[in-house]
């Protein structure tokens, strides 16, 4: 769905789970996609110094996304930063939310459904314990309702499948 409505240029896109979280994103996207801060931001910065996404697609202009974000996982007594657009995935095991990054669990404080809220569309939802970066996923098993990512295979949950589906870009 995301990707058939990204055509018309909208300044964000919102799934059907409307929370208050995902409606303030994009309120205040909106009205940074519109204020002279923004269109200044545009005029000086190209994705590739940024490493922001392009919006609308093949045009010049920026907009701040979620993949410029970074968290700072607690390691021992340091706390390392890390982009959120280089963590493949994260899942919860036994009440406890996990990163997946370069082979290694780090703990977080933040549920799946409140991380699901601030960095959709970057990560899908697929499974009640796994919420996935959409650009990390290297295979898509459909009979199997798997997805590969860095060599292993998640399970797609029967309850997020169709929603999860119809926001890839499948080329049949």
């Amino acid at each position: 769905m995301y990707e058939r409505t990204r055509t018309l240029f909208p300044v964000w896109f919102m799934s059907k789970e409307l929370s208050p979280i995902k409606l303030l994103n994009t309120l205040d996207i909106a009205f940074f996609y519109e204020s002279e801060e923004s269109i200044q931001l545009q005029k000086t910065v190209t994705p590739e110094q940024s490493q922001i996404l392009p919006y609308p697609p093949g045009s010049n202009s920026v907009i701040p996304f979620q993949q410029s974000k970074h968290y700072f996982f607690k390691i021992g007594n340091i706390y390392k930063n890390i982009p959120v657009r280089e963590i493949p995935y994260f899942f919860s095991n036994d009440k406890v939310t996990y990163a997946r990054y370069e082979d290694r669990n780090f703990p977080t404080n933040l549920s799946i459904k409140t991380l699901e809220q601030e960095l959709v569309p970057l990560f899908q939802r697929i499974h009640k314990s796994y919420l996935v970066n959409i650009h990390a996923i290297e295979t898509l098993h459909i009979n199997n309702k798997q997805v590969q990512i860095k060599g292993e295979n998640l399970p797609i949950g029967n309850y997020y499948y169709k929603e999860f589906i119809e926001q890839l870009d499948i080329i049949k």
